[in-house]
């Protein structure tokens, strides 16, 4: 009322007028009180109010109802963030990477075991001798 500078029935009015149309809506509080006596032992608290638009108000605003565009540095901090897992995926092992994106569900315990066997597959071909006859046939 002080901030509005309306009178308390102008803005119990409009507060009934809100809910009416479906912009608002509250709930009644109450805390427990230490008076004595008949009746409930309560007394009521601040209102707890609830905003909302309703869906003829939405239809009229159209494709400005929508959610708003994030703002500019929001989205270079998620792009960033994207780039730095994106950066630390491609570094991972095949098991540490079936365990990156699944966790321990049991579809990711048995691909992190199959990366593990391909890793060291692969580790194994790297270290074994190759023969001067496969060097010679590479060569031509």
């Amino acid at each position: 009322m002080g901030k509005l500078r309306r009178s308390k029935d102008a803005v119990v009015r409009a507060l009934k007028a809100l809910k009416l149309h479906g912009f608002l809506d509250w709930v009644r509080r109450y805390e427990p009180s230490s008076i004595e006596g008949k009746g409930p032992q309560v007394r009521q608290a601040s209102n707890a109010y609830r905003l909302s638009a309703p869906k003829r108000a939405l239809a009229l605003l159209g494709r400005w109802a929508g959610k708003p565009a994030l703002p500019d540095d929001e989205v270079t901090r998620i792009e960033q963030a994207g780039e730095i897992e994106a950066e630390h995926v491609a570094g991972l092992a095949l098991d540490q990477f079936a365990e990156f994106q699944l966790g321990n569900s049991p579809l990711g315990l048995a691909l992190k075991s199959l990366g593990k066997a391909i890793d060291q597959r692969e580790s194994a071909k790297r270290s074994e001798y190759q023969s001067i006859l496969y060097k010679e046939q590479a060569k031509t």
